[in-house]
């Protein structure tokens, strides 16, 4: 689960919220963090299902059918503001990689 995302700059947290803390006592606000030099929390859960899953893989599969190498799902509810954006996690490290990005996420 994102364990090595980032290479060394993602932090693993066993237990999620206050129960767990960073080294410094603050208390760690998510599963897995990037560190300061990144304006992004990383929140990772596991389930045994989720219903985005299911919508993902559909979209992942849609993709293949029509020789598209990614996929990137967007939801939103309904008279709500704003979307999930949900992308493979490699594909979320490989844009990383691009210093326009990088430069949007970093402080």
């Amino acid at each position: 689960m994102l364990s090595r995302c980032l290479g060394a700059v993602c932090k693993r947290n066993i237990m999620s919220g206050a129960l767990n803390s960073k080294d410094n006592g603050d208390p760690r606000p998510g599963d897995v963090i990037i560190p300061a030099d990144y304006d992004v929390l990383i929140e990772a859960k596991l389930r045994a299902k989720f219903m985005h899953h299911s919508l993902f893989r559909e979209a992942v599969a849609d993709a293949k059918k029509h020789g598209i190498g990614n996929a990137i799902l967007f939801t939103r509810a309904k008279h709500q503001r704003g979307y999930l954006v949900i992308m493979e996690s490699d594909l979320f490290e490989r844009m990383l990689s691009v210093p326009a990005v990088r430069e949007v996420l970093h402080k």
